[in-house]
C-alpha cells in the first residue's frame, strides 16, 4: 500500500495542501470494492467536514494518543491532503491516508447500524487515535504495534503503528475497523449491566462471618463463576466481532490481510466440544493469559453461528456480495445478539456455559443436521443432545448415523454389485452358450456337406 502512495504522491508533488473545510468530497485511499478487494479508488466522504482537523459528524480522528494514568492524552491532527481538482483530493502521507481511511469506514459501519436498527446504540462522532503510542503491558518500555484496540473506558478505539513487514495496515483493513467497532456495540448492548451484575455477584451478602469456612468456599464458587462469566464474554465478544467484520468486509480472510492467523472464516466448519476450550477455574483461578484461549473459543462459536446463518438465509458465493444480503445477515446477528443477551442475564449468577450459548444459536426446531452438530459441540449430559438422540433414533452418541444404517447400506451396496456381476457372469454364459451353438452348427454343417460330398463321389 506504501508504493500506491508513493506513485500518487509524485504525481501531485507540485499541489500545494488544500485547506479546504467546505466538507465532503472525493478522497483517493485504499478502499475495498463489491468483492472486498482493496483498489485505490476515489471514495465519497459527505460527512467529513474539516480534512485538516480530521472531524466530520460521524468520527473525530486523532494522532499519537497516548495514556497517561487513567486519562487519555490527544492531539487532534493536521492532515496532509491535495486538491487535484474541484472536490477531489489525495492523502499526501500516509498518515492522512489512514486517518482518511478510518473516518470512510466508519460512515458505512454506521449506515449499517441504522440499516440494521441499531441507531442510537453509540454515541457520535466516534474517537478513533492512530498511530497510538501504548505500551505493550505495563512492565515493558515497548510500544504496541501491528495491532488495535477498544477502550471501554473512554469509548475511544486505537490503532498502532505498522511494521514494514505487514501486507496492510490495521487502520486500512475495513475489517478490522468493523471488528474494533463491534466491540463499543458490544459493550454497549450487553456487558454494562452484566458489569452491574458482576458487582452484585461479588458484594451480595453470603453468610455469616463466623462460618469461615463455608464463607471462603463460597467466595471462592463465586470467583470461579465470575472469571468463568468474563472469559466466556470475552470468547463471545471476539467471535461475533469477527463475524461482523467478515459481514461488513465481505472478505471471510479479512484477518490474514494484515497478520498471520488461524482465524479464517473461509474453512468448513470444524465439530469439537466447545467446553473443551474453556479453562478449569475450579483447579486454578491465576491462569496467567486466558486471551489466546478466549479467542480461539470466540473463532469457534462464531464459525458456528457462521455456519447456522448461512444454512438459514440460503447463502450463495454470488449474494454474499449485495448490500441487501449484508444488511441480511447483519440482521441476523443482531437478533441473536439481542437473544444472547437476555441468556446471559438470566445466567449470569448461576454461571454462563458454552452450551447456554450453543441453545441461542440452534433455538426452534432442529433438523437432523442440526443436531449431529449440536451433539458433537456439546457435552453427554447437555439437555439439548438428549433431546436430539430422542428426536432422531438414527444417530449414535457421537452424533454419526448409526453403524446398522450404514451396515445396511453396504449390504445393499454389495448385494447391488453381485446382481451386477451375476448379469455379467449371465451375458457371459449366454455368449458361450451362443457360441458354442454357433460351432455346433457349423459343425454339423461341415459334417453335413462332407457327407453329401462322400454319396456323391459313390
Amino acid at each position: 500500500m506504501r508504493s500506491l502512495l508513493s506513485i500518487v504522491l509524485i504525481s501531485v508533488a507540485f499541489l500545494a495542501c488544500s485547506k479546504s473545510e467546505e466538507g465532503g468530497g472525493m478522497y483517493l485511499i485504499p478502499f475495498p470494492d463489491e468483492k472486498g478487494l482493496e483498489k485505490l479508488q476515489y471514495v465519497n466522504l459527505p460527512t467529513l467536514d474539516d480534512h485538516t482537523k480530521m472531524q466530520g459528524k460521524v468520527a473525530q480522528i486523532y494522532v499519537s494518543p497516548y495514556i497517561n494514568g487513567n486519562q487519555l492524552e490527544l492531539k487532534a491532527p493536521t492532515a496532509k491532503i491535495a486538491e487535484v481538482k474541484k472536490g477531489y483530493y489525495i492523502p499526501q502521507d500516509t498518515l492522512s491516508q489512514e486517518m482518511l481511511s478510518v473516518y470512510a469506514h466508519i460512515e458505512r459501519l454506521k449506515i449499517l447500524e441504522e440499516a440494521v436498527g441499531l441507531e442510537g446504540i453509540l454515541n457520535y462522532p466516534r474517537k478513533i487515535g492512530v498511530a497510538s503510542r501504548v505500551k505493550s503491558n505495563v512492565n515493558s518500555s515497548k510500544l504496541e504495534i501491528d495491532n488495535a484496540s477498544y477502550l471501554p473506558l473512554h469509548d475511544f478505539i486505537l490503532f498502532y503503528p505498522f511494521s514494514s513487514g505487514q501486507n496492510l495496515a490495521m487502520s486500512l483493513n475495513g475489517g478490522i475497523i468493523a471488528h474494533e467497532h463491534f466491540h463499543a456495540l458490544f459493550y454497549k448492548l450487553i456487558e454494562v449491566e452484566l458489569e452491574q451484575r458482576g458487582t452484585i455477584l461479588y458484594n451480595r451478602k453470603i453468610l455469616p462471618k463466623d462460618e469461615k469456612k463455608k464463607l471462603n468456599d463460597q467466595r471462592r464458587d463465586i470467583y470461579v463463576t465470575e472469571n468463568n462469566n468474563k472469559f466466556i464474554l470475552r470468547a463471545l465478544n471476539e467471535g461475533l466481532a469477527d463475524l461482523w467484520a467478515v459481514i461488513y468486509s465481505n472478505d471471510s480472510r479479512f484477518l490474514t490481510k494484515s497478520k498471520r492467523t488461524y482465524r479464517n472464516y473461509n474453512m468448513p466448519l470444524e465439530l469439537y466440544k466447545l467446553n473443551n476450550f474453556v479453562p478449569d477455574w475450579s483447579l486454578s483461578s491465576e491462569y496467567k493469559d486466558t486471551a489466546p484461549a478466549a479467542y480461539y473459543l470466540g473463532f469457534r462459536i462464531a464459525n458456528v453461528l457462521q455456519n447456522k446463518m448461512q444454512k438459514d438465509l440460503g447463502a450463495n458465493p454470488n449474494a454474499a456480495f449485495t448490500n441487501s444480503f449484508k444488511v441480511q445477515e447483519a440482521t441476523y446477528v443482531v437478533d441473536k445478539l439481542y437473544a444472547l443477551k437476555n441468556m446471559l442475564i438470566e445466567k449470569y449468577e448461576e454461571g454462563i456455559e458454552v452450551e447456554d450459548i450453543l441453545a441461542v444459536i440452534y433455538a426452534g426446531k432442529k433438523d437432523i443436521d442440526d443436531c449431529q452438530n449440536i451433539i458433537k459441540l456439546a457435552r453427554e449430559d447437555n439437555i439439548m443432545v438428549k433431546a436430539c438422540l430422542e428426536d432422531y433414533k438414527d444417530l449414535d452418541s457421537s452424533g454419526n448415523i448409526k453403524q446398522k444404517e450404514v451396515e445396511s447400506n453396504a449390504e445393499e451396496t454389495i448385494k447391488s454389485h453381485s446382481n451386477a456381476i451375476n448379469d455379467v457372469d449371465n451375458k457371459k454364459q449366454s455368449a458361450k452358450a451362443q457360441q458354442k451353438l454357433y460351432f455346433l452348427k457349423k459343425s454339423e454343417n461341415i459334417e453335413s456337406s462332407e457327407s453329401e460330398e462322400s454319396e456323391a463321389n459313390k
